[in-house]
């Protein structure tokens, strides 16, 4: 978890130091080893921590794409947090408290699986 968080970067640079984020930290922390794994994959499209660290996490084109926290300003009441996995971000709306953060994510990463191709309308 200290790799993971202290390779993290943060848009804006100055949302690292909010009350947001060290929510976001103490939740996931908190979250059983399976859980972390289903936020690395909901983030990255990998369960796993690459062997050299998070440092070394690698974007869609293949070159490095550090894990990125997003504030997501404006965020309607109630929005889930969201990914792009392509670039290893976690757009995170703002929560008013850590229980509603907690909930949110564990929301958003439990309803993660499950889409398939067929469900798209043509």
């Amino acid at each position: 978890m200290d790799d993971w968080q202290r390779s993290t970067q943060y848009e804006p640079a100055s949302f690292a130091s909010s009350e947001q984020v060290r929510w976001l930290w103490a939740t996931v922390r908190g979250l059983p080893a399976e859980e972390q794994s289903k936020l690395l994959f909901f983030c990255t499209g990998s369960a796993r921590v690459p062997a050299t660290g998070f440092g070394a996490l690698i974007g869609y084109n293949g070159a490095q794409q550090r894990f990125t926290v997003a504030c997501v300003h404006g965020a309607t009441a109630g929005r889930l947090p969201t990914a792009s996995s392509c670039f290893n971000k976690l757009n995170l709306p703002a929560y008013g408290s850590e229980a509603e953060l907690r909930t949110k994510l564990c929301q958003a990463l439990s309803g993660a699986e499950g889409f398939h191709e067929g469900a798209v309308a043509v």
